[in-house]
């Protein structure tokens, strides 16, 4: 991984029991080889809280912990040992090599919403009816436990100007904490301030994902979470210490370089301090929610002019291939510069589009 501070763990799929013991592996090795501290998935930065709270002290249920991210992707036996994984390794080391766990996604803005509102009850009571005025727009897609509110397909469907007076309610009120900075944070903490402003920038970025949700066009609703999972992992590094490296587990689609992907933004800035690992599928059974509900598929095989096809070929069958050592000046390697097709399955499987 040379000397980057942000490595980035992908998948091919989301339900594959492999990549995910596979990358457990490789975290295992970079906290105890290379100095890694900080871990991110793609879940809901608020509620991964509570588990970085059971990674450092050990308080809580870990199995309760991650049903409460809602996402089944992260819900799973092996996030499960991962987590237990971490937390035994923070009861050995020095408090300067005890590993986090993050989340650095928006899709549920309900702890968000609370934050926020106790903050300003808090620290500007005066205020406090001018914010729940424009936090009602969002109210209704907040969930609780077993608890879940409207789908978020139902803020796309309504009308333009609904979803205008409600992005421009949330701006008023980060406008409004940004406005009284010194009184809030005097009134607090820089820490305690800095959260409640970063947490409306969390509901921004969920009204901003839910107005773009279309089910006919998932690029649009995911490059706008591509460009807040970016955002919300640059405030996670700006508040640890400068040289504190961090491993991101998310989808193949998410970590790569190229297009508006998360990784697009990490690699902009400094080419080197970013380094994106992808994970293939060629043959076999996942777990993806297809018919309504998650269950086992497994996908035909791939055309023979995909890259998992040549990959089949190779052997052993277990490696890794350096793409940064790929050469435009080379005849048979230059044509894995691409493009290039290659199997993508996210949370869902269509039969009809495998």
């Amino acid at each position: 991984m040379g000397s980057a501070h942000v490595v980035g763990l992908g998948e091919g799929t989301h339900g594959s029991s492999e990549f995910q013991t596979q990358k457990h592996r490789f975290i295992r090795y970079l906290v105890e080889n290379k100095g890694f501290t900080h871990f991110a998935v793609e879940g809901s930065e608020p509620d991964a809280e509570f588990i970085n709270q059971y990674v450092l002290t050990g308080q809580g249920d870990p199995v309760r912990l991650l049903s409460g991210l809602r996402f089944w992707i992260t819900n799973t036996q092996e996030m499960l040992d991962l987590v237990k994984w971490m937390r035994q390794w923070n009861t050995t080391v020095a408090p300067a090599q005890r590993v986090q766990f993050h989340g650095v996604d928006m899709q549920n803005p309900t702890i968000a919403l609370d934050t926020v509102e106790k903050y300003i009850a808090r620290v500007d009571p005066a205020n406090v009816a001018f914010v729940r005025a424009r936090f009602l727009c969002v109210d209704p897609y907040k969930s609780y436990r077993a608890t879940f509110g409207a789908p978020i397909a139902g803020y796309a469907a309504r009308l333009a100007s609904s979803r205008a007076a409600c992005a421009l309610g949330l701006k008023e009120v980060y406008d409004l904490i940004v406005a009284q900075a010194a009184g809030y944070t005097a009134r607090s903490s820089a820490d305690e301030y800095d959260y409640a402003l970063h947490s409306v920038r969390l509901i921004q970025q969920w009204e901003a994902f839910a107005t773009k949700f279309n089910t006919t066009n998932i690029a649009a609703s995911s490059y706008s979470r591509d460009s807040a999972m970016a955002e919300n992992l640059k405030w996670l590094r700006a508040r640890a210490e400068p040289d504190t490296k961090f491993v991101l587990r998310a989808h193949n689609d998410h970590v790569q370089r190229s297009g508006a992907a998360l990784g697009r933004y990490l690699a902009r800035t400094n080419p080197t301090d970013y380094v994106a690992v992808g994970f293939a599928f060629g043959d076999g059974v996942l777990n993806a929610v297809s018919g309504g509900t998650v269950q086992p598929v497994r996908p035909d095989p791939e055309p023979s002019f995909w890259i998992e096809s040549t990959f089949r070929k190779a052997k052993p069958s277990n490696f890794m291939l350096d793409m940064r050592l790929v050469s435009a000046s080379d005849a048979v390697s230059a044509t894995l510069l691409g493009p290039v097709f290659m199997r993508s399955i996210g949370s869902t499987y269509d039969v009809s589009f495998p």
